[in-house]
């Protein structure tokens, strides 16, 4: 149990840092995988999904896990392409 107003607020923080870094990494995530597709089909899917749907969620994410992120900085594969990101084009939507 945490006692004073100062840790209530710090765990507080804590948990929108959190979840905001989560909702980020949803959204680079997203974002590589529109800059993969090929077909102009699966671009229409994968963005009627996403307007569908939020990228504001951590259902995916275990809470009480344990993570080692020094194998993800190892991953080549999971670096994001941000000059592509940044100069990519996005639909107009409705």
């Amino acid at each position: 149990m945490v006692a004073t107003k100062e840790e209530q607020e710090k765990i507080v923080l804590c948990r929108l840092i959190l979840q905001n870094s989560i909702v980020l990494w949803n959204y680079l995530y997203l974002s590589d995988l529109i800059i993969k597709v090929e077909s102009p089909e699966e671009l229409e899917d994968i963005v009627s999904s996403i307007r569908n749907g939020t990228a504001v969620a951590w259902e995916h994410i275990n809470m009480l896990g344990e993570y080692d992120f020094s194998k993800l900085l190892n991953n080549k594969t999971l670096r994001f392409d941000m000059q592509k990101l940044m100069a990519m084009k996005y639909p107009k939507t409705v």
